[in-house]
C-alpha cells in the first residue's frame, strides 16, 4: 500500500511517508524518502476508529517500538487489516 504515513507516538518526529509491504511471513513498512530507506518490522497491527486524515491502524514493532500508520483511503486499510488477521491464522 503506498502512500501510507508512520507516526511514532513518542517521539515528536515528522510523520514519515512511505509503502507498507505484506507478505506471506512479514509487514513491512519501508520510507520513500530518498535519504531515509529505513525499514520497520511489525509485530502486530490494531485497527482504530477513522479519522479525517484517514484510517489508523496501531502498530507495535519487533523492537517494541510503538507507532501508528494513517493510511489514506478506509478500504485499503480494511484490505491490510484483513490481510494481517489471515496471515496470522495457521
Amino acid at each position: 500500500v503506498e502512500n501510507v504515513r508512520l507516526v511514532d507516538r513518542i517521539s515528536s518526529k515528522k510523520a514519515a511517508l512511505g509503502t507498507l509491504y505484506l507478505t506471506a511471513t512479514h509487514v513491512i513498512f519501508v520510507e520513500t524518502a530518498p535519504d531515509a530507506r529505513k525499514e520497520t518490522w511489525i509485530a502486530t497491527i490494531e485497527k482504530q476508529a477513522t479519522t479525517a486524515t484517514g484510517c489508523p491502524l496501531l502498530i507495535r514493532c519487533k523492537n517494541f517500538q510503538l507507532l501508528q500508520l494513517i493510511i489514506p483511503q478506509e478500504r485499503d486499510c480494511h484490505d491490510v487489516y484483513i490481510s494481517l488477521i489471515r496471515l496470522a491464522r495457521p
